[in-house]
């Protein structure tokens, strides 16, 4: 991605991962470089307090959420678990989706999980 089109981090995304962070271990999955290629900080360095301000302060070469990963963080079995007993629930949207149930399960289950997908869903 381009150094033009990566901006500042979204303050209340960033927020959530570094709460996450403080329950989870958030790490950074590479270096974290702003757009004049500082290091801001360094891969598999837990991320902290000293970091979410740097990147609140810095515009980066890469979106944040690319730079991250969660270590012990939502799996496919904690989606498919979820999506299960939302199926199951008595009420709401999910009852409309009943008769596709067991596809969307299987679905769930080959589902590949990206990081980045992975690091946003624990948040």
């Amino acid at each position: 991605m381009s150094a033009q089109l990566c901006e500042q981090p979204n303050p209340h995304a960033l927020s959530l991962i570094f709460q996450a962070g403080a329950t989870g271990s958030v790490v950074a999955s590479q270096d974290i470089v702003d757009v004049c290629g500082n290091k801001l900080w360094f891969r598999d360095q837990p991320v902290s307090q000293a970091l979410h301000q740097r990147l609140l302060e810095r515009k980066l070469q890469f979106p944040i959420e690319s730079c991250l990963r969660a270590v012990d963080g939502v799996t496919t079995v904690d989606l498919l678990a979820d999506a299960e007993a939302l199926l199951n629930s008595q009420g709401g949207l999910f009852t409309h989706f009943k008769p596709w149930a067991k596809d969307l399960l299987q679905g769930i289950k080959s589902l590949p999980l990206h990081a980045v997908a992975q690091l946003l869903f624990t948040t």
